[in-house]
């Protein structure tokens, strides 16, 4: 009977030891996982401001490209209507000068 008595004691004491240990885990564990938690926050907001950044990249290459496709029509134009005044204007000086 003795010899259960100092057994259950032995487990009794190793229970202790474990769930002191336990505890102390546990409160590690606590701080790692909030440790992680806001990691996982700042790579989370880091991603969003890099989508944010490359649809405002596309949404300024866009405009670009529309600027320019506007100022390249309208000096077509004007380059057009400039040749068409020129060649009305180019005749009548070339008659002009074979009259003179």
């Amino acid at each position: 009977m003795e010899e259960k008595q100092d057994e259950l004691e032995k487990m009794a004491m190793a229970y202790e030891e474990e769930k002191q240990e336990l505890t102390e885990l546990e409160e590690v564990y606590a701080v790692l996982e909030l440790e992680y938690s806001q990691i996982q926050e700042e790579r989370q907001l880091a991603e969003e401001r890099m989508m944010e950044e490359k649809r405002e990249l596309e949404l300024k290459s866009q405009a670009a490209i529309i600027v320019q496709a506007w100022w390249r029509g309208y000096r077509i134009r004007k380059a057009i209507k400039g040749k068409s005044k020129r060649s009305k204007k180019a005749k009548g000086k070339k008659g002009r000068l074979t009259t003179n």
